[in-house]
């Protein structure tokens, strides 16, 4: 968590910001990984201010506008994190449906809740042991290789149709 803080830090103090697209996926993403690691930790959101504040006073002394940042800093961060929280908060209540109307697989829900609903997977393990859930890791990851594969296929196979 540290270690991606002072990452965050550093970016967000260079004027990037979280997107959908290039390096600002890259950050979303890892600010993403600080929140579900806070999640699991069962550290609060407002625990937030006094990690970024460790954080700016630890690459300060390289980085030394970032003093100046920590409240533009903690506006982006609290932002993502506010989306974050809609994501956590609709994958609890999908899991308490899937709980209620077993349907389909287990893994089959659990994989739609990763690939196409943005649900992290650590935090997705950690709501099935709450609820004493079993599930198939490995029918799981079969899954997810799967659904690569046919990405990495029509990707490849679309990229060097000539137009004739």
């Amino acid at each position: 968590v540290a270690d991606h803080l002072r990452t965050l830090v550093i970016l967000l103090g260079e004027g990037l910001t979280p997107s959908g697209k290039g390096r600002g996926y890259v950050l979303r993403k890892l600010m993403r990984r600080v929140f579900v690691s806070l999640y699991l930790l069962e550290l609060k959101e407002s625990a937030i201010p006094n990690l970024l504040q460790i954080a700016v006073d630890l690459v300060s002394e390289l980085y030394p506008a970032l003093k100046n940042k920590h409240s533009e800093l903690l506006t982006e961060i609290l932002k993502e994190s506010t989306s974050f929280q809609k994501v956590l908060e609709k994958t609890q209540k999908r899991i308490q449906e899937i709980i209620s109307n077993k349907t389909e697989s287990l893994e089959e829900q659990l994989f739609t809740l990763v690939e196409r609903e943005g649900a992290p997977l650590p935090v997705l393990k950690k709501l099935l042991r709450e609820n004493k859930l079993d599930y198939s890791e490995t029918r799981l990851k079969e899954l997810q290789e799967e659904h690569s594969q046919k990405s990495k296929n029509t990707k490849f196979s679309t990229a060097f149709e000539l137009k004739t």
